[in-house]
């Protein structure tokens, strides 16, 4: 089933049956899948599926729970049952690192992070919790420029230095004596 219009009535969803859009004003039983919508109320058993879109720019990810995909149109869907944990994996496109945090919306709504669900990046692990898995969801994230990040990194250490340079002839910085030796890591 899909719409762009609102639906003012409960909808039974059943175990083939794919709901992509529309707003549901109403109940909608779940026994199916659903990748998209907005809904005042879900009621599910314990056999829906719900979408996980990656809206994500310089990354790349992988599923390490389910590889089960849905197309519709051009855009990709991961598949997650309703109610069970679900993982996946991201690593920086060529020449990025990963971000310092992810985000993952239900319709306008965003989830806790830390509670509906946690992302290590030191692995680019993100796991939601099952407790999380009963809409359709979206994640979206960005990659780091790796070269940017270095670039930043030696315009500090030049600033530093030149400002340690100007400063190195004076007696006094500030009430306190003046460092005198410059080692690019630390000020004696």
């Amino acid at each position: 089933m899909a719409g762009t219009g609102t639906w003012g009535l409960d909808i039974e969803n059943g175990t083939k049956g794919v709901i992509v859009s529309g707003n549901y004003t109403e109940t909608v039983y779940n026994h199916g899948l659903i990748v998209g919508g907005n809904f005042n109320n879900i009621v599910d058993e314990g056999d829906g599926r719900y979408g996980l879109r990656m809206e994500l720019a310089d990354l790349n990810a992988e599923a390490v729970t389910s590889e089960e995909t849905y197309m519709y149109g051009d855009i990709e869907y991961w598949v997650m049952p309703y109610g069970e944990a679900y993982s996946f994996k991201l690593t920086g496109a060529e020449g990025y690192d990963l971000p310092g945090s992810v985000e993952i919306m239900r319709g306008e709504s965003l989830l806790v992070q830390g509670t509906d669900y946690t992302y290590d990046k030191a692995t680019g692990i993100v796991e939601i919790s099952a407790e999380a898995v009963d809409h359709p969801l979206t994640v979206e994230a960005t990659g780091i420029d790796a070269d940017a990040v270095a670039r930043l990194g030696q315009t500090f250490y030049q600033t530093l230095k030149d400002a340690f340079e100007a400063a190195s002839g004076m007696e006094e910085f500030n009430g306190a004596p003046a460092a005198r030796s410059w080692s690019g890591q630390n000020l004696s």
